[in-house]
């Protein structure tokens, strides 16, 4: 709301999105466009579009993130796609209109260097999962990952409340469906994803233990 009410008070324009889960805003990133996005509540998948068969996912973004277009490219454009994971409002706006502004540029400079320290560190992390070489290292870096951004505690059980699919775990780790229900199998009973797509893990110091090392 702080953001929505500088833009109102300084006359700046804006757009706010609804997605559902599993709706999409797909953008060309390029050296013109100065366009930023700004998680306002929910979760989403950032990925970088690679061809019409493979997307290759940089981050998963809450609360507060923004994603900005790259804009120090004269020469490539590139193709992104945001992803609602759960139920999402998206604020987008032209930086340039916050740069110009003397009310709104020191906020503006302050909030942008955090939010672009929170997503390289959320970069790091992505990279950091997908560099395991075994599959099963993959998927279990992410549900820490997961646990640990979203996770809510209960005694020694943790549940991360956000609807993602096994599918859309595959996608994450590039893997398919085939090795991520075996995964999921094998990992029983500590890790269970029920009905309506939530993750529970039991016991996790017994799963470090078990499958970790």
């Amino acid at each position: 709301m702080k953001f929505i009410n500088l833009f109102i008070k300084s006359n700046i324009l804006y757009h706010i999105y609804k997605l559902k889960p599993k709706d999409r805003i797909v953008y060309l990133s390029t050296y013109y466009q100065n366009k930023s996005y700004l998680v306002i509540n929910g979760i989403v998948l950032l990925k970088q579009i690679i061809s019409d068969k493979k997307a290759v996912t940089l981050g998963i973004i809450g609360k507060n993130h923004i994603i900005y277009s790259d804009t120090t490219n004269r020469n490539h454009d590139n193709i992104f796609e945001i992803e609602a994971i759960t139920l999402t409002y998206i604020l987008t706006y032209n930086i340039q209109d916050l740069v110009v502004n003397k009310k709104t540029k020191n906020f503006f400079i302050i909030k942008t260097l955090t939010s672009h320290c929170k997503n390289i560190n959320l970069y790091q992390k992505m990279t950091y999962i997908i560099s395991h070489k075994l599959i099963k290292h993959k998927f279990l870096q992410l549900i820490f990952h997961l646990s640990l951004e979203f996770g809510i505690i209960n005694n020694k059980s943790i549940i991360i409340p956000i609807n993602i699919s096994k599918k859309q775990i595959g996608i994450i780790i590039g893997s398919s469906n085939t090795n991520i229900n075996q995964i999921i199998q094998n990992c029983r009973p500590y890790i269970n994803i029920n009905i309506n797509k939530k993750i529970h893990i039991n016991n996790i110091i017994n799963l470090i233990n078990f499958y970790c090392y």
